[in-house]
C-alpha cells in the first residue's frame, strides 16, 4: 500500500509520495484528472443518480426473482471448476430449496447472480455420521446465475 501526502494546499502537484515513486503517482493523477473531465457536462451526482438508477430497475423490474423467493436448483454444480464448494456437495444438490438473498450483477459474467441460501445446509461433525443442519441465522450464501435456478 502507498502512502501518499499532500500538502496543506491539496495542491496535486505538490504531492510528497512516501514511496518514492513520485512520477507514478503524478501519471495517476494525470489519469483520474482525464477521467473526472468526461462529467464535466453536469453534476457528478447526476451521472450517479443515473447509475444507481438503471441498477435498481435492472435487480427489480428486470430480474427473474427477487430477495425473499423461494428457489430451487435446477442442476448440481460442478464441483471441480468450484472446488471451494466440495465440502457442500452433499447438499448442492439439484432439487434443493434456497431463499434469495442477494441480487447483483457479474461483469464477467454478463448475467444477474443470485445470492441465496440453503434451507438443507449441513456439515458433518464426525467422519461418516449424520450431517447436522445449520440454523438458519448460520447459512453460508452461493451465488448462482439464472440459469441455475426456478422460483418456486
Amino acid at each position: 500500500m502507498k502512502l501518499i501526502f499532500i500538502d496543506e494546499n491539496d495542491d496535486p502537484t505538490n504531492l510528497k509520495d512516501v514511496n518514492g515513486n513520485m512520477d507514478e503517482v503524478v501519471a495517476n493523477f494525470k489519469d483520474l484528472k482525464q477521467i473526472m473531465s468526461r462529467f464535466d457536462r453536469g453534476p457528478m451526482s447526476h451521472y450517479v443518480e443515473l447509475l444507481t438508477t438503471a441498477y435498481s430497475l435492472l435487480v427489480t423490474k428486470y430480474s427473474p426473482f427477487q430477495i425473499g423467493d423461494v428457489v430451487v436448483l435446477t442442476k448440481t454444480p460442478d464441483f471441480s471448476t468450484s472446488p471451494g464448494w466440495e465440502h457442500s456437495k452433499h447438499f448442492l444438490v439439484k432439487g434443493a430449496s434456497a431463499i434469495v438473498q442477494h441480487i447483483d450483477v457479474s461483469v464477467k459474467a454478463n448475467c444477474l447472480v443470485f445470492s441465496v441460501a440453503f434451507y438443507n445446509e449441513s456439515y458433518y461433525a464426525t467422519a461418516g455420521g449424520e450431517p447436522i443442519l445449520v440454523e438458519a441465522n448460520e447459512r453460508h450464501t452461493f451465488w448462482f446465475s439464472d440459469s441455475y435456478l426456478v422460483k418456486v
